[in-house]
């Protein structure tokens, strides 16, 4: 009688289909134990949005419309989220801009300040509109129910950069950072 190393009924091929699904379960089970997960990470029972203009206390014309409309296109681009109406939406998040402020970021060899930066700084309210509650987890101790964001955008005027330049990439940057806040949890 011939010997085999394997046990009887197992083929090869067996062998390696059971290793597979061996490796798979086990791949499966230590990411989802690590708190990944394979959906969007937004919160299923939210279908709507209002996002009002944002508030503003900086000088600087019509930076709190270039947020909104920022924000509003991160939500439309990146999450399952409609905007809506405050009378039709199921949430609203409330923004204000604290501080639009431009400084000088690096001198060249003689001295002379060539980089600028633009820095943009936001408070965020979430706030769910069926229950009149705030979504919020993580709060950050400067307001009850505020997140504080802060974005830099730079520039070089003497490449041909503009202070708009900058004020629009600190714009974008912060607004992909608002969408992140309203993963879950938050």
């Amino acid at each position: 009688m011939e010997r085999t190393d394997q046990p009887s009924g197992l083929t090869p091929r067996s062998v390696r289909s059971i290793s597979l699904a061996a490796t798979v379960f086990f791949l499966a089970s230590t990411l989802l134990g690590c708190g990944y997960t394979l959906t969007n990470g937004f919160d299923p029972g939210i279908r709507t949005v209002a996002v009002p203009i944002f508030k503003s206390r900086s000088f600087r014309r019509d930076i709190e419309y270039q947020l909104t409309e920022a924000v509003q296109r991160e939500i439309q681009n990146r999450t399952p989220f409609l905007i809506a109406k405050e009378s039709d939406a199921d949430t609203r998040l409330l923004g204000r801009v604290v501080a639009l402020d431009k400084g000088f970021v690096s001198p060249d060899a003689t001295g002379e300040l060539r980089g600028l930066s633009m820095s943009l700084e936001i408070d965020v309210v979430w706030e769910d509109l069926r229950d009149k509650s705030v979504i919020a987890r993580h709060r950050v101790p400067l307001s009850s129910n505020a997140v504080r964001l802060l974005s830099v955008g730079g520039f070089v005027p003497e490449t041909g950069q503009s202070q708009r330049t900058a004020e629009k990439d600190a714009v974008d940057k912060i607004a992909r950072q608002v969408v992140d806040l309203m993963e879950m949890p938050w």
